[in-house]
């Protein structure tokens, strides 16, 4: 038998963009940010208690910003996406960031009164 939970990771900052001098400039910028943000999702992930030991796990995100203007889901996708994928591995919600474990799906981008990152989380468990 199966099951599906839904759970929500919510923190208030966004993930810089893929374009900041800070990332593209080196590797070390990329891994400082990509560090960072699976810390703060590790937690989350513990904080809103999800479940150990699934069979799947899909995720979207969407990131609110303060500032309206363009933006390229791709400039942010790329860092939530591992960081999300080695977090669910290190907690033990998945065994590997694989395919096979992890889906990441859609980054969507809105124009709020608030810079925040929900990530909506489906872990399929087997029992």
């Amino acid at each position: 038998m199966t099951g599906v939970s839904r759970h929500w990771l919510i923190y208030d900052d966004v993930p810089p963009s893929m374009n900041t001098n800070a990332i593209r400039s080196n590797w070390r910028g990329f891994h400082k940010h990509k560090k960072r943000w699976q810390e703060l999702l590790g937690m989350l992930l513990l904080k809103e208690q999800v479940p150990k030991g699934a069979a799947h796990v899909r995720a979207n995100a969407a990131l609110q910003f303060k500032v309206r203007r363009k933006r390229d889901e791709g400039n942010f996708r790329v860092l939530i996406e591992k960081a999300l994928g080695d977090a669910l591995q290190e907690v033990g919600v998945i065994a590997d960031d694989t395919p096979e474990f992890y889906k990441f799906g859609t980054v969507a981008l809105l124009d709020e009164d608030v810079n925040r990152t929900t990530i909506v989380i489906e872990v399929t468990r087997q029992s």
